[in-house]
């Protein structure tokens, strides 16, 4: 039986503001039900500051680089990942990223639960399509590599799941859609049907949330609102998050 596992995060896990608190919910309901969590977060990046600069000077030329996807940055974090776990105790490893998993050495049953594979994303944002042609293939590989040995690999939706079985070449056994559970918590004794029932019924109430505008597509959703307007239906449209970026 599984007491005691080593939750392996880039970002702190015990901050719910990380990747829109995925790693906190995780580690909250492990330890609600009874596990014992050791934390293996956050997991530094060397010369931190330094890869910042570059960053920013690669998108003003119109590259992008990413220094978390450095191989440099990749390898510092499995080696923090493994001397976090070499003073531990514990049954399994869950990571929730596929980057320290490239160079940790364990022999503990290890699961990954993302919400993308690098496939994924080099499909759906340019910014990662920008990535050099050598640097995309290095990180398919890496992923290849990883998920041949992973216990299980865990993926939020059936489009991230195919993309590890038919793109990367994941033992489809070994794969799992595994959906995140919600990011917000009701209030104790909060019953959902009363504000159900008192809902207008003559609006449209959206809402979008996102940290970043163009990658979580804040103009789709005032596209959609404006097709709601043009086919009569009367929106409400609440945006929170990043401003447009013109105003």
């Amino acid at each position: 039986m599984i007491t005691r596992v080593a939750l392996i995060s880039v970002g702190d896990a015990r901050d719910p503001g990380v990747w829109s608190g995925i790693p906190w919910q995780i580690r909250s309901t492990l330890t609600a039900m009874g596990v014992d969590v050791t934390d293996v977060s956050p997991l530094r990046v060397p010369f931190a500051r330094g890869r910042h600069l570059a960053f920013t000077a690669a998108q003003r030329i119109g590259r992008h680089y990413r220094y978390d996807l450095d191989r440099g940055s990749i390898r510092a974090m499995g080696r923090a990942a493994n001397r976090r776990l070499s003073e531990s105790r514990v049954d399994a490893v869950i990571s929730t990223s596929m980057l320290p998993l490239a160079a940790l050495r364990t022999t503990l049953p290890v699961g990954v639960w993302q919400d993308a594979t690098i496939a994924n994303l080099v499909e759906t944002y340019a910014e990662y399509r920008r990535l050099s042609a050598a640097r995309r293939r290095r990180l398919f590989a890496m992923e290849r590599e990883i998920l041949s040995r992973v216990t299980v690999a865990g993926y939020a939706s059936s489009w991230a799941a195919r993309s590890a079985i038919e793109v990367l070449g994941a033992p489809e056994s070994r794969v799992v859609e595994l959906p995140f559970g919600a990011g917000l918590l009701p209030r104790g004794g909060f019953d959902p049907a009363p504000a159900l029932a008192a809902r207008a019924t003559d609006v449209c109430r959206l809402a979008w949330i996102g940290a970043d505008w163009q990658r979580k597509r804040g103009d789709f959703a005032i596209a959609v609102a404006q097709a709601l307007v043009e086919r009569g239906r009367q929106v409400h449209l609440t945006m929170v998050g990043q401003a447009p970026p013109h105003g």
